[in-house]
């Protein structure tokens, strides 16, 4: 009977430990995909014509900045941001360009491609803010973890100080795997969350080094 509890609950939290880190590197994924495609927007929109040139590249500049000082304090809070207009200034001033030769239009179609993977990435990151574990496998988590504990002290051991400290190192064991399943659970949330890095890395080596050749 005790190894089949410590086998269920082991595996249990093993399991979904397993599924907050998946979840974890697949919010840090998405993030670097949006960093990613919109530095290559970027790149993609300085060989546009002026003066449309100069507006996409100071929204996507807009973007980032807001992304990185707005965006991201809410999302460490669990908060969805909402009411970005930019996006779509991006996408509409994108659509609206005429091109003048078959040079240009080759170009506006893959902007406008470009475009769409940062936006299905966007959505995929805005998606993820609120995901986690359901409160209900949180208290499945915790008093399995309590009952397995409690469970420790009918093992035969002979040694009082043995036992102590066989049931201390489960104790920790467990609490150390909730405590790792709990930091990754809300990926954006907490000390161990996911930081603007790609986006900041973005403004650094993309668009700033740009401007710099540009003027």
């Amino acid at each position: 009977t005790l190894e089949a509890a410590f086998v269920f609950v082991g595996l249990l939290l093993a399991l979904i430990a397993l599924a907050a880190y998946d979840n974890y590197t697949e919010a840090r994924t998405v993030v670097d995909a949006e960093a990613s495609a919109l530095g290559t927007l970027y790149r993609d929109v300085n060989a546009f014509p002026e003066p449309t040139r100069t507006m996409l590249q100071g929204d996507i500049q807009s973007y980032i900045t807001t992304v990185i000082d707005q965006d991201w304090p809410e999302q460490q809070r669990g908060v969805i941001p909402v009411g970005a207009k930019m996006p779509t200034e991006i996408i509409v001033q994108l659509s609206a360009f005429q091109p003048a030769n078959a040079s240009q239009t080759a170009l506006s179609e893959a902007t406008l491609t470009q475009a769409n993977s940062w936006l299905i990435a966007r959505r995929q990151r805005l998606d993820i803010v609120t995901r986690g574990l359901p409160a209900t496998l949180w208290v499945v988590l915790v008093v399995g973890a309590v009952v397995n504990i409690c469970l420790t002290w009918l093992l035969p051991v002979e040694s009082p100080r043995g036992h102590l400290v066989l049931a201390a190192s489960f104790a920790l064991v467990v609490a150390l795997i909730l405590f790792v399943t709990a930091s990754m659970d809300h990926p954006f949330r907490g000390s161990f969350s996911i930081s603007p890095e790609a986006f900041e890395l973005i403004r650094s080596d993309v668009i700033i080094p740009t401007q710099q050749v540009g003027g």
